[in-house]
């Protein structure tokens, strides 16, 4: 589904999500390279991620509100909710993201992991996976 014109605010959501999806590698290359600045640069990835994942859900929102402001008859209900539920997942794993900058979230765990690793990898599990399971529940069709 996508949406029959574009707006100013698509715009500038689309451009500033260009923008944060451009600097995830550059600082994912940072990380893995390890180095110094390890910590200040784990902090901004997961503002990126966090950043990302809010202007998608942006972009879902912009979608759904213009789906029911043109009242098109032409969508079925379950992919709007799918819709809904993915803006909903994103943010609420941006949120993860988000909490997971402070620095109190950099101790070390077992396993020689940090805590904020751990919390990107629950992330990535609930953005990833549990949507696949979830669509795996479906009631077969007559």
């Amino acid at each position: 589904m996508t949406l029959p014109h574009e707006t100013q605010a698509t715009v500038v959501v689309n451009v500033a999500l260009l923008f944060a999806v451009s600097v995830e590698p550059f600082l994912f290359w940072v990380m893995a390279s390890g180095g110094h600045m390890l910590e200040a640069t784990s902090m901004a990835y997961s503002l990126d991620m966090w950043s990302m994942l809010l202007l998608r859900a942006t972009l879902d929102h912009l979608l759904l509100v213009e789906q029911e402001r043109s009242h098109c008859g032409g969508v079925e209900r379950d992919t709007l909710a799918r819709i809904r539920r993915r803006m909903w997942d994103g943010a609420a794993v941006g949120v993860l993201f988000c909490v997971s900058a402070f620095p109190v979230f950099w101790a070390v765990v077992p396993g020689n992991s940090t805590l904020r690793i751990d919390l990107w990898y629950v992330g990535l599990v609930l953005i990833l996976v549990l949507p696949r399971l979830a669509s795996g529940r479906r009631p077969p069709m007559e």
